[in-house]
């Protein structure tokens, strides 16, 4: 019964995974391809923010009002598709490129939001494939799996319903139209229409400015660590991983660990016999809820040739990836901040210059 228990476990698991990273992977590969079809079909152009517009009196929302020329030489006033609560970069008189469509000279994105929409894409993408590529490896064709996603395709169905059953009613009488007019409305209720005045976006640029001069050094040190930290974490594990020696193993039981909220944890107690012929056993540094190995898996391990109890199991790109994420992570909140340490006096001093002339 308990095993029973266990493999429904496990193939909920697996396939949690495949789902998760199927969809984050996916949603990562639209919006790249997204950024990818605004930067090379889409014309781009050289304009000047003129304005500054907010939702409404107080909000902390700001959208740019940004003033391009097109091929034909026509003149156009358009609002950012984004809007962000730092007025940096955003003051009346700066220079922006944006893209914008022949078929649609009022829609038109920032280059930076660009980047910042092929960084998010390639970041979903990074955290997608690895955890499609576990659930693969966990997956296992048997009963409870087939049991496991025949609920899960009952109860996705159902939803999925539940969900487009009314609207298909709706359309049927007639009432489908209106609810688009109605939708369209509310839309453009909500665009951006209260001119921040020069006097709010000085206040806003000078509170926001000192509050990044206290933040930007914390961001760069934590990036500096996590960059320093991972990258030593990785370089440790592929010195290990390039001399380890591979070897079977099975898992002989799972041992419980509560964490600091009393949150039990389940490791693998895995036993293999290293290549002197010796009996070795450890206890995989990785717990999880429910368990992800049932008693008597095979699995595969490394452990160092000098050392066998120096062991680990064999997670895939896992073995890596994680340090290397993590020095990413590290190099990019460097980056961003150091960046803005740099930029932030020039950009303050323009922006005050603006709003005060």
């Amino acid at each position: 019964m308990f095993e029973t228990i266990i493999n429904l476990f496990s193939a909920w698991n697996a396939l949690l995974y495949l789902l998760a990273g199927g969809t984050i992977l996916g949603l990562g590969l639209l919006v790249v391809g997204y950024a990818a079809y605004v930067r090379f079909a889409e014309r781009c152009y050289q304009g000047q923010i003129v304005g500054v517009r907010s939702d409404a009196p107080g909000k902390q929302m700001y959208w740019p009002l940004i003033a391009y020329t097109d091929d034909a030489g026509t003149r156009h006033e358009v609002l950012a598709n984004s809007g962000s609560s730092l007025i940096g970069g955003r003051a009346p008189g700066t220079k922006v490129t944006i893209f914008a469509a022949g078929a649609a000279p009022r829609a038109v994105m920032l280059l930076r939001d660009l980047w910042l929409l092929l960084i998010l894409g390639l970041f979903l993408a990074a955290v997608g494939t690895p955890l499609l590529a576990v659930g693969i490896s966990m997956l296992r064709l048997n009963a409870a799996t087939g049991l496991v996603a025949l609920g899960l395709a009952f109860y996705a169905g159902f939803h999925l319903f539940r969900l487009f059953h009314p609207l298909l009613d709706a359309r049927k009488a007639g009432g489908w139209q209106a609810a688009r007019e109605a939708f369209a409305a509310r839309l453009a209720s909500k665009q951006p229409s209260v001119v921040v005045s020069a006097a709010d976006i000085a206040a806003a640029t000078a509170t926001q400015s000192k509050s990044a001069s206290v933040a930007q050094p914390v961001l760069l040190l934590v990036g500096a660590a996590l960059l320093i930290g991972g990258g030593i974490w990785f370089d440790r594990q592929v010195a290990f991983l390039h001399a380890a020696v591979e070897a079977s193993g099975v898992v002989l039981r799972n041992e419980e660990s509560d964490d600091a909220d009393s949150n039990t944890s389940y490791h693998p107690v895995i036993a293999f016999t290293d290549r002197r012929g010796e009996q070795a056993t450890f206890r995989d540094s990785v717990g999880t809820s429910p368990p992800m190995y049932a008693t008597g898996d095979k699995v595969k391990v490394f452990y160092a040739p000098n050392n066998s109890s120096h062991a680990e199991l064999d997670r895939g790109i896992w073995n890596w990836l994680v340090p290397l994420l993590l020095a990413a992570a590290g190099a990019l909140l460097s980056a961003f901040a150091g960046y803005n340490l740099v930029t932030r006096p020039t950009a303050a001093r323009t922006q005050t210059g603006v709003a005060t002339s």
